[in-house]
Formats: structure tokens, sequence, C-alpha cells
């Protein structure tokens, strides 16, 4: 039962989000070009709109499970579950990673996120922690600038 409610806890937050980037930040920050193929706009929309329509089935999904259980429908809500704990703090770690990008750039972005989170998921040898965090940034850094040709500074 409580599973159901995280799900459409997740959908609500979800519909929401795409409601506000469909009628807030797709006008405001994706320009209407001229009227000659498709609009810039296209494909941003039409995520949003999918991710708006599967929220909404997700949320009707779960309520229909909850009926189904004959169970009375209690909301149930924790602040945050160890389960849970994992998500915040790598999305966390994503927020950091982008203040970080914005001053410093994505090498020493992508290596000052890697280290602590690495850290935190299990990996305690420094040495191999390190070793990796400065191997997957600079691969990647060296993909997008040579083989893609996107700078990243």
């Amino acid at each position: 039962m409580k599973e159901e409610w995280n799900n459409i806890t997740v959908g609500i937050l979800l519909l929401l989000l795409a409601v506000v980037v469909y009628f807030l930040v797709i006008p405001s920050q994706v320009y209407q070009m001229g009227e000659s193929g498709l609009s810039p706009r296209f494909f941003p929309q039409a995520t949003t709109i999918a991710i708006g329509v599967c929220s909404f089935f997700l949320i009707l999904s779960n309520f229909k499970k909850l009926k189904k259980s004959n169970k009375e429908l209690k909301f149930h809500f924790s602040l945050v579950d160890r389960r849970d704990l994992k998500v915040l703090v790598a999305v966390g770690a994503l927020f950091m990673f982008i203040f970080i990008f914005e001053k410093l750039g994505f090498l020493v972005a992508s290596i000052a996120t890697l280290i602590p989170l690495i850290r935190f998921f299990g990996e305690k040898r420094y040495l191999l922690n390190i070793s990796i965090s400065v191997g997957v940034s600079a691969f990647v850094f060296y993909f997008f600038e040579h083989a893609l040709k996107i700078v990243l500074h």
C-alpha cells in the first residue's frame, strides 16, 4: 500500500512539473521561429505532454490498485525513507554539479561531484575512487570535445 501512495505522490509531482514546464518554461525559454517546418518548441512540448500523460496514468493505475486491495484509502507519507536517501543524495549531487559547473567548468565539477558520490555509494578505496572520477571525467570531456565537437568549458 505504501508503494502505491509513493507512486501517486511521484505521479502528482511529475504532472505538476509537466504543467509548469509546458506553460511557463517552454514559452519563456524556447523562442518561436518562422512558420516553416517544425517549431523549435515541438520536441520539448511533445516530451512534456508525454510525461504528463504517463504521470496521469501512473496516478490512475495506482488509485485502481488501492481500490482493488479493499483497504482504506489512508494517505501515508513519510518525509524520507532510508531507501529514498540514496536518491536524494544523487539529486543533491547533481545540483552541486550544476553549481560547480557554472563556476569552474566540466572537468572540475565532474571530479568534485563523482568523488563524494562514489564514496557515499560504498567505494572505500580512495585511490580507486579518485582514479575512476578522473578517468571517467577525462574520457567524457575528451569524447564531447573531440568526437562530438561540443564545447564543455
